[in-house]
């Protein structure tokens, strides 16, 4: 492991050090199918990182002993204990058991099983793997960060409830409501309409004629509906008539409908404990984007114009 670290904190000095001539055609070496054009000083020296991050991260696991092997693959005490609070925050009370220990083992090594047969395929050297490897490396390194992040500056009990106190009145949503007979045809709709023009009470047209027996039971009352969550038809119609009027026959997605509005009420705003989470979520979110933009004036940003604009989406 000594040797190892000396070659690569060789490598790094020398791929700060070195002229750009120089870190080109080792590059190129390394890699034949790299164009002149593309490596630069700066792919060289991420190149040089990633291999110290791997060799750091091959060298903390070969310090614990293993408990199993698979293959060529470790179990250490690191991967049990891992899985350990994975399987306790599901709830599987089997861990706890005399035999949770060997248990959770075995099942360890079945996880492990198709990782040693992909590497025993090669599967670990095919680009495509890379490339998600790549990927995911790269999400979890930002994952990562913005955790540290967080954690570095936690957000105050206060912060969150002064919050909450501004956006109260936010909370606040206008119930609206409404009794409705539905009916199956137009025909129908139109002799409803009739008998409430006759003087017919809502209530009574409601429990003869409506096909909605749920909201029947309540004559016809429905449960109270915020506007933009109703069929356009219906919200169009009750927004024209007054408060204990009734609407013509309006075609929605039940069938026909004829309305009838009943008033509105607002709302309170729900309790703290049940947004706290959100709140909070929201600070943070807003916390991480000044971030963004901190890091984005610190950072230079090179764009190759002439590569985007050559660029096209494969086909889906």
């Amino acid at each position: 492991m000594f040797a190892c670290t000396v070659i690569l904190f060789v490598g790094f000095m020398f791929s700060i050090s070195t002229s750009a001539s120089v870190v080109l055609a080792a590059s190129l070496m390394i890699f034949p199918g790299c164009k002149a054009s593309q490596v630069t000083h700066a792919d060289f020296a991420e190149l040089v990182h990633t291999l110290w991050a791997d060799a750091r991260a091959w060298w903390l696991e070969l310090r614990e002993p293993a408990i199993a092997r698979v293959g060529g693959l470790r179990i250490t005490p690191s991967h049990l204990s891992g899985a350990f609070q994975k399987y306790a925050r599901d709830g599987n009370r089997w861990i706890m058991a005399p035999d949770g220990r060997r248990r959770l083992l075995h099942t360890l090594i079945v996880e492990r099983l198709p990782e040693a047969a992909a590497k025993e395929a090669g599967v670990d050297q095919d680009p495509a793997y890379f490339r998600k490897l790549t990927q995911a490396r790269r999400d979890l390194l930002k994952s990562h960060f913005q955790e540290r992040f967080e954690a570095a500056a936690p957000i105050p009990e206060e912060e969150i409830r002064a919050r909450y106190l501004a956006e109260s009145p936010d909370f606040k949503r206008v119930l609206f409501f409404a009794s409705h007979i539905v009916l199956k045809t137009f025909q129908d709709a139109e002799k409803a309409r009739r008998m409430l023009a006759a003087g017919v009470p809502f209530a009574r047209v409601v429990a003869t004629m409506s096909i909605d027996r749920t909201s029947a039971a309540r004559g016809g009352g429905m449960q109270p509906f915020i506007m933009g969550r109703v069929d356009p038809p219906f919200e169009k119609a009750y927004k024209r008539i007054p408060v204990g009027k009734t609407s013509g026959i309006i075609k929605t997605a039940k069938g026909y409908e004829i309305i009838r509005r009943d008033g509105e009420a607002s709302s309170a705003p729900p309790p703290y404990e049940k947004v706290r989470d959100d709140l909070r979520r929201l600070i943070a979110h807003k916390r991480w984007n000044d971030q963004l933009a901190e890091m984005r004036s610190s950072y230079q940003v090179w764009i190759d114009s002439e590569a985007l604009q050559s660029f096209s989406f494969p086909p889906q």
